[in-house]
């Protein structure tokens, strides 16, 4: 079974894609597995599951969520939809690892060593620990993995995709998926590629101007003109290059 883990909707704040697009994505790639999301959200995946359902189109998407706690993003998943989970209790790192651990939850720490704080100590008490994020440096994936290790933890793969262009960087293979313990299985990474820099552009301008953070926007607008002014350049020096 093929997976694409760790991908965010428009319900994020920094994301701009369709639940059902991308459900309609995973269809054409022959893909069985979706872990959609969104920063303090369970709507993404719950939209995304009522869509695959409605069509008849045979998609494993559990009942998750990325919860910003008081020490960096944590990753939800259950397989039963609870509409009476309450997201800023959530927020509370103890009564999140609680609340899902009762409900027979999987927890992940997404990306430990970007955003995180006292990561030894809460990665003690999650189930998997992302190894490789597409966002991520080279060093920061590989702490990641040294962690997951040290910890005896399941690794787990993730796109960190908030546009469409990224869902194809992370392709995982699950040879005994057990939906009743979702992603605690053996996994082997099919597809592994970094994020572009310039798309992390895109998504951080996205949430800026969500967020009417002007300044921002002005930033983030100034530094994309500039990078497409740098490539064009090189693009024409290459070009000229090929002439000669």
């Amino acid at each position: 079974m093929k997976a694409i883990c760790h991908i965010h909707t428009k319900y994020s704040f920094d994301g701009m894609m369709s639940p059902s697009k991308i459900v309609e994505y995973a269809k054409r790639r022959g893909i069985n597995i979706l872990l959609i999301c969104d920063h303090d959200s369970f709507e993404g995946a719950r939209q995304a599951l009522d869509y695959a359902y409605s069509k008849e189109i045979d998609i494993y998407i559990p009942f998750s969520a990325e919860i910003k706690t008081e020490y960096g993003d944590i990753i939800v998943v259950l397989n039963d939809f609870d509409e009476n989970l309450n997201i800023s209790e959530l927020k509370k790192f103890e009564t999140l690892i609680h609340v899902v651990k009762n409900k027979g939850g999987v927890i992940i720490l997404p990306h430990p060593y970007c955003q995180h704080r006292d990561i030894e100590r809460i990665a003690m008490k999650v189930d998997c620990i992302e190894v490789f994020n597409s966002r991520c440096s080279e060093q920061q994936n590989q702490k990641a993995l040294n962690l997951c290790m040290q910890l005896n933890k399941v690794p787990i793969y993730g796109a960190d995709a908030h546009l469409f262009s990224e869902l194809d960087n992370v392709i995982v293979s699950y040879s005994n998926f057990d939906r009743n313990f979702p992603f605690l299985s053996s996994s082997v990474l099919l597809a592994g590629r970094q994020t572009q820099n310039y798309k992390i552009r895109i998504s951080n301008l996205i949430k800026a101007v969500r967020k009417r953070n002007f300044y921002e926007i002005v930033n983030l607008t100034l530094s994309m003109i500039k990078w497409l002014l740098i490539e064009e350049i090189f693009a024409n020096r290459r070009k000229n290059i090929g002439r000669k």
